[in-house]
């Protein structure tokens, strides 16, 4: 066998040189490392520096113009009463999940539809609509009226967020909370409506009510909304649409006849109201010249009175022959006079009748 082991000649005893030496090396890896650990430690804290300042800037959000914010920590909403809406502009808030900001879109005006339509038309085994016979319980929607008839129709509710705190911590879902109470109003105020009135006849009182009650809803419920108008659409059901527009044009026809009736009658008595306005015209106009005529007539008789002052008889035969002048004159275009000479008694009376005009 061969004997690998070192042989004791071989070795050389390690002398200050080396001792040196090795010392040397020794000191540059551990200043190696040193300034390895020193650079790891900076780049740490650049990245711990970079990190922190990325995770506070990550709590800046917007607040947009037609927008309200609030800021949750925690789950309790940040801020003094009266202090906890944020306006629109740039705000900061611890990032998540220590703090939480949400926004809401106050200013706007939104809408919601509630409907009470029947649903989609049945189709045919060739493709075509047509009307079902009746209506299908769980598939078409409608109201009852006061009447027990049935009506459809259509609702859009147009609405604000006024009060962005009360909107989100009031309900959970505040919309929801509006169409509950949209659909309550609507089926008990149409229960007291007949199906002309809500149809036709009180349409906007209907509309009016149902907003009204709405909008006392939302006040007790505090969800933070406000009712900016109501819309409203009511339709017959299809089954008997042909019937109710029958009604209707009958209505129209009779409006119609109605208001020309009233036409007629306005033109006939601002007829009659002319012409009695001219007959009494010309019958004042008739008054002053017979009054007139009666004054000059008058002082003519007296300045006769002064003319024959002792002298009766002549005086009495001057106004007899006056007077059938002015019969004469009166009777000239009569075709047919009757003539009754004044008498003491029935006896003495004569009567003369004359036909025809008068040579």
């Amino acid at each position: 066998m061969t004997d690998h082991r070192p042989q004791t000649s071989d070795i050389r005893p390690q002398t200050s040189d080396d001792r040196r030496r090795t010392e040397g090396m020794i000191d540059a890896a551990r200043n190696s490392l040193t300034d390895a650990l020193r650079l790891s430690f900076n780049i740490l804290k650049v990245i711990m520096a970079v990190v922190l300042i990325l995770f506070l800037t990550s709590g800046i959000f917007v607040v947009e113009q037609h927008e309200a914010g609030i800021v949750f920590r925690f789950g309790r909403i940040v801020g003094k009463p009266g202090e906890r809406v944020l306006e629109p502009g740039l705000h900061w808030a611890w990032p998540f999940p220590i703090d939480e900001h949400i926004t809401i879109p106050a200013a706007r005006v939104h809408s919601i539809e509630v409907s009470f339509m029947a649903g989609d038309t049945e189709r045919t085994l060739e493709g075509r609509k047509t009307i079902p016979g009746k209506l299908r319980p769980g598939f078409d929607r409608y109201c009852l009226t006061g009447d027990a008839n049935i009506v459809h129709s259509r609702w859009v509710i147009r609405y604000r967020i006024v009060d962005p705190e009360a909107y989100v911590i009031g309900a959970e879902e505040p919309e929801r909370v509006l169409r509950v109470l949209t659909e309550s109003a609507v089926i008990r105020e149409t229960s007291r409506f007949g199906v002309d009135e809500a149809l036709r006849t009180d349409v906007d009182e209907l509309r009016r009510r149902v907003q009204r009650i709405i909008e006392s809803g939302l006040q007790r419920t505090d969800v933070g909304l406000a009712i900016e108008g109501v819309d409203l659409r009511t339709l017959p059901p299809a089954q008997v649409k042909d019937a109710f527009n029958s009604v209707i044009r009958a209505e129209q026809e009779r409006s119609r006849r109605v208001n020309e009736a009233l036409a007629f009658q306005n033109r006939i008595v601002n007829e009659v109201k002319g012409e009695s306005a001219r007959i009494v015209s010309n019958a004042k106009t008739y008054n002053t010249k017979v009054v007139e005529q009666a004054s000059a007539d008058s002082e003519y008789l007296k300045s006769l009175l002064r003319e024959y002052p002792g002298e009766p008889e002549k005086l009495t035969v001057y106004l007899n022959q006056l007077y059938h002048e002015v019969i004469g004159e009166v009777l000239a275009g009569v075709e047919e006079r009757f003539i009754i000479a004044k008498g003491d008694s029935a006896a003495d009376r004569e009567i003369r009748i004359i036909i025809g005009p008068q040579k």
